[in-house]
């Protein structure tokens, strides 16, 4: 089965190690993160999905026409 992951908060520090790792593991994974954040993602995700965690109507944009099947916040 091959993952597809979900990235909350990838431009932090933590989200930018997971970020990093998953793609040393070759795993593909979309980061979620705000616009103006968007440029400093440091490893290549599969997808950018722009939004912000504390708008409901962000995340289900994220998550819909799209199957994941890790989320990591």
């Amino acid at each position: 089965m091959n993952k597809n992951v979900l990235v909350f908060g990838a431009t932090g520090k933590t989200g930018s190690l997971i970020c990093a790792e998953l793609t040393a593991k070759n795993i593909s994974f979309s980061a979620f993160t705000r616009e103006k954040s968007a440029d400093s993602i440091s490893s290549q995700p599969t997808n950018i999905k722009l939004g912000d965690v504390l708008v409901p109507r962000d995340i289900e944009r994220a998550l819909v026409n799209e199957t994941f099947t890790d989320v990591i916040v």
